[in-house]
């Protein structure tokens, strides 16, 4: 869930589009909830393909259910992923990859809280965590403190949150490279002339 109501990149990340079935019949919504549907009526068990902000209070009352994953969210995918992160362009999947995956934990808590088994919540959390603080992490840390000339060439392949990532990186090898030479000029030996001054 976001943090902030008025972040655009949480907001862009609830866009995202989950496949669900409706729990029970609709009146009135047919066009609205699926648009290949003549009739106002929305019968149960419905597929229905919305974006994760609109799911979200309907599964906490059981009147959809989600069926299956976004496919940047799938098991194979995932596994695939898992592999090797570091050469993933993952911002052609989503480019809010780590934003919405962690909106996706959230529905899938909530749709599992009446059961017992919150294996797959926990499951795509693990991996998303490890996707995020793992090789990836190293490699745009690293780009941000060697030089900007990196990211001009790999901004297609980073995610939102990894490019917020190498920014604040950059500007942080900027603020001590800043530091380190006027701490040495404040240092610095005088020279002949300003002691004789």
């Amino acid at each position: 869930m976001p943090s902030n109501y008025y972040d655009i990149d949480a907001i862009l990340a609830e866009d995202q589009v989950i496949t669900c079935t409706s729990q029970f019949d609709f009146d009135h919504l047919g066009p609205y909830l699926n648009s290949d549907l003549m009739t106002n009526h929305v019968p149960e068990k419905t597929k229905l393909v919305l974006p994760m902000w609109a799911i979200s209070k309907w599964l906490a009352l059981s009147y959809v259910k989600i069926t299956s994953l976004p496919r940047s969210y799938s098991p194979r995918f995932l596994n695939n992923l898992e592999a090797d992160p570091s050469h993933v362009n993952l911002r052609k999947k989503s480019p809010y990859f780590f934003l919405a995956g962690r909106w996706l934990v959230s529905l899938i808590r909530k749709q599992q809280q009446r059961g017992t088994n919150m294996e797959a919540a926990t499951e795509l959390q693990n991996i998303l965590l490890k996707l995020y603080t793992g090789s990836r992490f190293r490699q745009v840390l690293d780009w941000s403190m060697a030089s900007g000339e990196a990211l001009e060439h790999e901004d297609n392949h980073l995610t939102t949150l990894e490019t917020k990532l190498f920014r604040a990186g950059s500007s942080s090898m900027a603020a001590s490279m800043q530091y380190r030479y006027y701490s040495k000029q404040q240092y610095a030996r005088p020279s002949k002339r300003q002691r004789l001054e």
